[in-house]
C-alpha cells in the first residue's frame, strides 16, 4: 500500500497482483488539473481507472459530479471520496499496450 499527498487530493493506492485499487479522497475545492500540475505521482498513471463509487453520487446525496483520474486530468468534485479499480494487462501483452498508447494516444 502506498499513500501520496498531491495539495488537497489523498491517493490511497493498493494492489494485489494485476488487480489495482485506488482511493482519491478530495479535501478541497473542485479539482480539474493535469496530473503532472497537483503532483500526482507517474506510477498511478498509465492505468484505466474505473469508478466504482463517488461520495458525490446521487444515490448517496451528492450532486452527481463526475470523479475522472486518468493520464490527461484528474477530475473531482469538492470534498469528495472516490474508490476506482484498475487491472493491468497481462505480462505478455504489455508491449501491444506500450504501442497503443503510443499509437492511439489511449491509457489502459
Amino acid at each position: 500500500m502506498q499513500v501520496d499527498v498531491a495539495g488537497d487530493l489523498l491517493l490511497v493506492h493498493s494492489w494485489h497482483g494485476r488487480e489495482h485499487r485506488l482511493l482519491a479522497a478530495n479535501l478541497g475545492m473542485g479539482i480539474d488539473a493535469t496530473p503532472g500540475t497537483l503532483g500526482v505521482p507517474p506510477r498511478l498513471l498509465g492505468r484505466r481507472w474505473h469508478v466504482t463509487a463517488s461520495s458525490d453520487e446521487r444515490r448517496f446525496g451528492g450532486t452527481g459530479g463526475q470523479v475522472r483520474i486518468d493520464d490527461h486530468l484528474i477530475s473531482m468534485p469538492p470534498h469528495t471520496v472516490a474508490w476506482l479499480v484498475a487491472t493491468d494487462w497481462p505480462l505478455p501483452l504489455r508491449p501491444l499496450r506500450a504501442l497503443a498508447r503510443r499509437f492511439v494516444g489511449r491509457s489502459g
